[in-house]
């Protein structure tokens, strides 16, 4: 019989994303391991933002290695071009400073892959490499990115980022830092990386 932890392993690798909520609001871990050895968050559909999201609002943790290759989901992310997911994981604390087996950093891993748009971001993410979030802070209690204003300087779009009220716990540094990661992406790159969520002010 399969238990709950492949279950879980296997909802998060396929993608579905009601499978994945039901199972974690039935009080599944999302660090239990499955019968590989590997948690949900190292199997999960990487493209899948929303699978992604569910993990780490219940607290999935984002720095898990494999045991035998070092990669971790940023390595991932990274080597498939995955940008909102990368950036998902590095809000919940995730580290980008972490080689796998072979030496390599997620950075290695896009420019490999071809992959602009994470190359991009993980350069203006360099001076945060540990993670938007100090330890305890996951993106379930980070709150809503809002755009104030954008504006031209030269030729660069530049956004002004800035929080709602601040949860409980949730220090001024890490709102400073999230800016940081964005303040000199071009505003294409961070129109596509925020989505629905950026709203740019005329």
């Amino acid at each position: 019989m399969e238990s709950s932890a492949d279950r879980l392993a296997r909802a998060a690798a396929q993608g579905r994303e009601q499978e994945v909520r039901a199972l974690l609001e039935a009080g599944v871990s999302p660090n239990t391991p499955n019968c590989f050895g590997r948690t949900p968050i190292q199997v999960m559909m990487m493209g899948n933002t929303q699978v992604a999201r569910l993990l780490l609002l219940y607290g999935a943790e984002p720095n898990c290695k494999d045991p035998a290759t070092l990669s971790r989901p940023v390595h991932d992310a990274a080597r498939e071009g995955f940008l909102q997911t990368l950036v998902i994981l590095h809000q919940a604390g995730a580290r980008l400073d972490v080689f796998d087996a072979r030496g390599r950093l997620p950075m290695d891993l896009a420019q490999e892959g071809g992959h602009r748009d994470v190359v991009q971001y993980l350069r203006a993410a360099g001076r945060n490499p540990q993670g938007s979030g100090p330890a305890g802070i996951t993106c379930a209690q980070t709150p809503p990115v809002k755009a104030l204003a954008a504006r031209q300087e030269g030729q660069r779009s530049r956004v002004r980022l800035c929080f709602g009220e601040p949860q409980q716990g949730l220090a001024a540094t890490h709102r400073a830092s999230v800016s940081r990661c964005f303040a000199n992406l071009p505003g294409g790159l961070i129109s596509k990386l925020l989505g629905p969520v950026l709203q740019l002010a005329t």
